[in-house]
């Protein structure tokens, strides 16, 4: 503000002036005070703006991924749904094949045990029957040369007696060609005996190379039955086993 050099002395036309020139400054400082509040509220605005802009995006984003995370679970039920379903049918399926498997193992372990047991009759009727042919063999062999060591023995005896005969009437031209016949028969049942000897040896032999093959079949069968026996053991086993896994299948619930 403009002072005159006396107070009591005021010029008009300098007051107007004066207010005029505050006036004016007054004005200019409004002018920029509005407009630097205005640029602050325009700042203000811009920033709110962005904030909101700033937070309508994170909203957003959060939205999406609140959506992804229910897909997300709703996929992972659906999954554990098709496992927990899946699994119960796998659990049904191995049961029935179980099941099943259990009837085969003991039709199996039946016909096993059948076959068994017709293998072991069949084995000691075949046992029998071969130890009473060979028994039967030896002794058929035995009388048969024990016969004909009889009959040997007697007609040596009849040669030695024919021999005495002989010499004690040796003038006697006819006793000596009676001899001589009775010599020659004898020669040739001995040799006929002979020969009868070599074929009973011959049949012998022939049977015990039967009677041979025939324990050699048997070996062979009661190698089966080892096997047949063996194999019931294991089909013991797979069915124990079996019965065991339907037992841990049915304590299984279905939940």
């Amino acid at each position: 503000m403009l002072v005159a050099d006396n107070p009591n002395d005021f010029d008009p036309s300098f007051i107007s002036q004066s207010l005029q020139t505050a006036h004016t400054i007054s004005d200019s400082k409004i002018r920029n005070k509005k407009l630097e509040i205005e640029n602050e509220l325009l700042d203000l605005t811009n920033h709110l703006y962005s904030e909101d802009k700033f937070g309508a995006k994170q909203l957003r984003n959060i939205s999406e991924e609140i959506n992804k995370m229910r897909l997300n679970v709703d996929m992972f039920e659906r999954c554990l749904n098709q496992i927990h379903d899946r699994k119960r049918n796998l659990l049904l399926v191995t049961k029935i094949e179980t099941s099943q498997k259990i009837y085969k193992l003991n039709d199996e372990f039946k016909v096993n045990s059948k076959k068994l047991i017709e293998l072991n009759q069949k084995i000691l009727h075949q046992r029998e029957e071969f130890s009473q042919k060979i028994k039967n063999a030896k002794n058929d062999v035995t009388f048969y040369l024990s016969d004909l060591d009889q009959i040997i023995s007697d007609l040596k005896q009849e040669i030695h007696q024919t021999e005495i005969e002989l010499f004690s009437f040796s003038n006697k031209n006819k006793q000596i060609e009676q001899f001589q016949t009775d010599k020659f028969e004898i020669e040739l049942e001995i040799e006929e005996s002979n020969y009868e000897i070599s074929k009973c040896l011959e049949n012998l032999a022939i049977e015990e190379e039967k009677l041979s093959q025939l324990m050699n079949q048997l070996e062979k069968e009661e190698e089966l039955v080892q096997n047949y026996s063996e194999e019931i053991q294991k089909l013991k086993k797979e069915r124990d086993f079996s019965y065991s896994e339907l037992s841990n299948f049915n304590s299984r619930k279905f939940d």
